[in-house]
């Protein structure tokens, strides 16, 4: 039997285990329980431990940030949703944890917990129950204070049996790396799910009609850390892509931020799946972790080229980015551009960040921009890059956006509207607002094979073709974009595209496009994605909108003279669209104020 003690409070949180009998204190002794009976203090949140309902062992201890509204509940669905069923599942609130936690709710109910609807933003809360079964404990308080001026804390204890364990079987599993992996961690999701998990096959078949089929002269890189459940879920869609190679994928191990080595469960999963693996060892004398990594870029970049020297092309990935089922067919077909068309550096499986783009599985961009996530070079190209790479950088330490600094060279990427590859996991570079309104809440595309445009259509001739045809036929908008009624879609008998043109002289300087991106829900927050000053956003009735940045835009000379050009003329016009634009980026629901919580659930009679 074992017996739980939790506190929350709003001067932090802790956690107890213990139990009764031999065999289960012997295992509370060892590496895998080496957070059990440790003060709670590393951040604010909802502090989520999974136990080992068999012995005890704590296999995962994890704090979601959730008094920020944005990103960490969503991150919180995404752990609970893959905790196996029969673990026991410990949360409390570490300080402040329900005032963004909205976004869990109906997860949370629907595991089981029946106070959690009722948190007032600065409630304290504690639940432990069984995944897939019944709740063990669940209690809640209200917490009247901010934080600095409350002492209020909420206890709970309670006792469980443990699960029938059967010794022999212990015994056999240690042989069994799949068994041994999935006894040691949490939220493995579908991986642990399959006891009669089978090792994946050397080539996966292209489906019949598949055109464009050189999927085998790309070596794809993984870039991994310690997190192994990002890993499991990366690496399980990857291999569910048509026409991937087994021996021409390789997982680029970093250090495990809590021991001086890789971590053991990342090696033994790529172990199981028999994926080829290299550990990068980056020294721990950097300045910062962004330092580190911008090293460990460079190296698993160096050491994918000498992994697959002769192949065409090299593709990456990272342990938290997932992708399509067509994600591999997608870059295979879009590659031999790279080596036709010089004005093109890269194929992204990424799209554009722009909020509402209509979600066309069928429609490809290209633009100045970052690589993105899930993206493809020549395998020419990335031996260039790898020449020029220094140790550490003065543009940024950002390695993704050090490539389009310094290593794009004026050049344009091949991209989708509707993503194939997408960024799902939180890391320490995460702002959580951009990150949930800009990644998070963009689709992944989830459907069967479509058919993709011709390559010669993103090439730079035909794709500036279709530009110029596009705007040539496009109706001038001269309405306010910041201001309600903006963009109407188009009549039966009007041209199917709109064109606004705005002032834009330098795309590194536009105080214009933050605004006006804002305000129509395109990415405000550098002016990537644009071709040559124009920027396309597809529509649901077929045609596109449409912004031209002028006198910036090559395409500035199909503007009719009579059209104006929108610029911010006064801090009076700034501060309107400014407001405007606030009104949009409403923020998610916060959970039930104090008031309403005390009166539903306390103060009843």
């Amino acid at each position: 039997m074992f017996s739980l003690s939790v506190k929350s409070s709003a001067l932090g949180s802790a956690f107890n285990l213990s139990c009764f009998i031999q065999n289960c204190q012997e295992v509370l002794q060892n590496n895998n329980a080496s957070h059990v009976n440790q003060d709670l203090s590393n951040a604010d949140g909802i502090m989520m431990m999974v136990v080992n309902e068999k012995s005890g062992s704590v296999l995962l201890r994890k704090t979601f940030n959730t008094w920020n509204v944005f990103t960490y509940a969503q991150d919180l669905v995404w752990w609970l949703s893959r905790v196996q069923a029969g673990r026991i599942v410990v949360m409390t609130v570490h300080r402040a944890g329900t005032y963004g936690v909205e976004a869990a709710v109906s997860t949370l109910q629907s595991l089981g917990s029946l106070l959690i609807s009722y948190a007032p933003p600065r409630a304290l809360w504690v639940w432990m129950f069984i995944a897939g079964g019944r709740t063990i404990v669940e209690a809640i308080a209200p917490n009247s204070k901010w934080l600095h001026n409350s002492f209020a804390e909420l206890y709970a204890h309670a006792y469980t049996e443990l699960s029938i364990h059967n010794a022999s079987s212990a015994v056999i599993s240690k042989h069994d790396l799949h068994s041994s992996l999935c006894e040691h961690e949490a939220a493995m999701g579908s991986f642990c799910e399959n006891h009669n998990y089978k090792t994946p096959s050397a080539v996966k078949p292209m489906s019949s009609g598949t055109g464009n089929n050189i999927t085998h002269k790309i070596g794809i890189v993984v870039c991994a850390g310690g997190r192994v459940q990002y890993l499991s879920n990366t690496l399980s869609k990857l291999l569910a892509n048509d026409g991937i190679f087994l021996f021409n994928v390789l997982v680029i191990v970093g250090r495990d931020p809590s021991s001086d080595g890789p971590n053991t469960s990342v090696i033994s999963l790529l172990k199981l799946l028999q994926i080829k693996y290299k550990v990068v060892d980056i020294p721990r004398e950097v300045p910062s972790i962004n330092h580190g990594l911008f090293q460990f870029y460079r190296e698993a970049w160096s050491t994918g080229i000498t992994t697959f020297p002769s192949l065409q092309y090299i593709a990456f990935l990272d342990e938290d980015v997932e992708v399509s089922r067509d994600w591999l067919e997608t870059l295979s077909h879009f590659a031999p551009a790279l080596d036709t068309d010089p004005s093109l550096w890269c194929v992204s499986g990424s799209a554009s960040g722009h909020r509402y783009v209509f979600p066309d599985p069928t429609i490809f961009l290209r633009g100045f921009r970052q690589p993105g996530w899930g993206y493809l070079f020549s395998m020419a190209e990335a031996r260039s890059m790898v020449a020029k790479w220094p140790a550490s950088s003065s543009v940024s330490l950002l390695y993704d956006n050090f490539l389009y600094s310094v290593m794009s060279r004026g050049r344009e990427c091949i991209f989708p509207s509707l993503s194939r590859s997408y960024h799902y996991g939180v890391g320490v570079n995460t702002v959580p607002e951009i990150h949930q309104l800009y990644f998070l809440d963009q689709p992944l595309y989830s459907g069967e094979r479509v058919h993709l445009p011709p390559t010669e259509e993103l090439t730079q001739k035909g794709y500036e073709s279709r530009v110029k045809s596009s705007l040539e036929s496009a109706i001038p908008i001269t309405r306010n974009p910041c201001a309600p009624g903006f963009l109407i879609p188009p009549s039966a008998h009007e041209s199917k595209h709109f064109v606004f043109y705005f002032f834009m002289e330098d795309p590194n300087d536009s105080p214009e496009w933050p605004t006006l991106a804002e305000c129509i829900g395109a990415w405000p927050y550098s002016t990537q994605s644009h071709h040559h000053g124009c920027y396309e956003i597809p529509q649901p009735w077929g045609g596109s909108m449409w912004l031209v940045g002028v006198p910036y835009s090559r395409y500035r000379y199909l503007r009719p003279p009579s059209v104006p050009i929108w610029k911010i003329k006064s801090q009076q016009e700034l501060d309107s669209a400014t407001s405007f634009s606030n009104a949009l980026r409403i923020p998610p629901k916060v959970n039930r104020t104090l008031a309403l919580a005390s009166t539903d659930l306390f103060l009843k009679s």
